[in-house]
């Protein structure tokens, strides 16, 4: 183990972009596994940082919705449907793990309906 914590005296910035670079490198093919080692580490002794995981996945949720309808009047709108979706799922009172998964859920559920959305390669029409 690597028995890595997160210093305290960091600012939320110097510890955001920690846990990106970690991130990154433990996200492309064939990671280190001392990077895997020391993301599961800071995880695991820092359960403060999931909350920092689904901050980055409502990121990533918006970028889709942008991505989907720029300068809509529908983006808007479709940025309620993943709340609802939340709540019918429990996600107020889910364990963090769940809101982690829920979130996931949601993200490929829009990666799904950008899919669907997008014209056919010119090859199929």
């Amino acid at each position: 183990m690597v028995n890595r914590k997160i210093d305290k005296d960091k600012s939320l910035e110097d510890l955001k972009r920690e846990i990106r670079e970690l991130f990154d490198k433990c996200s492309k093919d064939d990671p280190e596994e001392a990077d895997l080692e020391s993301f599961r580490e800071i995880l695991n002794q820092n359960p403060g940082i999931y909350s920092f995981i689904i901050e980055v996945a409502k990121f990533v949720e918006l970028s889709i919705i942008r991505a989907l309808y720029p300068d809509s009047a529908y983006a808007i709108y479709i940025e309620t449907s993943p709340w609802q979706m939340r709540m019918e799922m429990g996600y107020e009172n889910a364990p963090i793990i769940e809101r982690i998964l829920i979130d996931n859920m949601i993200n490929c559920w829009l990666r799904l309906q950008f899919v669907e959305l997008s014209p056919p390669p010119t090859s199929q029409l």
